[in-house]
């Protein structure tokens, strides 16, 4: 659901845990929080600064297009065995 979130150019605010600490990148693509208060404190600051959160959520698409699409994945493949096949 993070990923899906950020494909959407949404920042997110999630906890730091398991996969999510590997998608997110705190204050570039969205926040951690440590609390419900601290949760919601973050929330509402995106809210009131709709061009911070578009910011992080133009981050967010870049980082998952970048990091986490299969097709980014087999392009950087391919782009491998090429260089070594021109290297020869």
């Amino acid at each position: 659901a993070v990923s899906e979130g950020m494909w959407k150019k949404k920042p997110v605010v999630a906890r730091a845990s398991g996969g999510i600490k590997i998608q997110v990148i705190d204050g570039v693509t969205g926040y951690f929080f440590k609390n419900v208060q601290d949760a919601a404190d973050k929330v509402v600051y995106l809210i009131k600064h709709p061009e911070v959160s578009e910011k992080l959520g133009l981050n967010a698409y870049n980082h998952v297009k970048e990091n986490f699409l299969t097709t980014s994945h087999l392009k950087r493949y391919l782009e491998m065995f090429r260089d070594l096949v021109t290297r020869n």
